[in-house]
């Protein structure tokens, strides 16, 4: 019975969701930068889902993330309508391709090429921020 408990609770970490949202959620809005990382990595980590829910879980969080701290950007004007354009219409492609294959490769294998790239992002992010 200890070991099931021990157990169960090692494989639910999702209580520290809410704050690390809080922190990812402040760093969107003033860096837009590593949201998807950072949320993802938590995900994998903290969560037991199958790769394409942690990925489609973490894209809506990251649309209404984005939804709100872009809205305010563009309200205040803070943006460039050319390469706004250009990464929407690369970004919707490759939204397409990802979400397209994350439901056909196998979910081992995916979660842990998931969990490297991120982790190499969220530090190449940590790197590039500290020099």
């Amino acid at each position: 019975a200890i070991r099931t408990r021990m157990t169960v609770a090692s494989a639910d970490h999702s209580r520290w969701l809410p704050p690390l949202a809080v922190l990812i959620g402040g760093e969107v809005g003033f860096s837009s930068a590593g949201a998807g990382a950072i949320g993802g990595i938590a995900l994998l980590n903290l969560t037991k889902p199958a790769p394409p829910q942690v990925v489609g879980t973490d894209m809506v969080f990251g649309l209404v993330v984005s939804t709100l701290g872009g809205g305010l950007h563009l309200v205040a004007g803070h943006y460039d309508p050319v390469m706004t354009t250009r990464l929407i219409v690369g970004g919707l492609a490759g939204a397409v391709f990802g979400a397209s294959m994350s439901s056909v490769l196998p979910h081992r294998p995916l979660r842990m090429a998931l969990s490297i790239w991120l982790a190499t992002l969220g530090a190449q992010l940590c790197w590039k921020g500290l020099f």
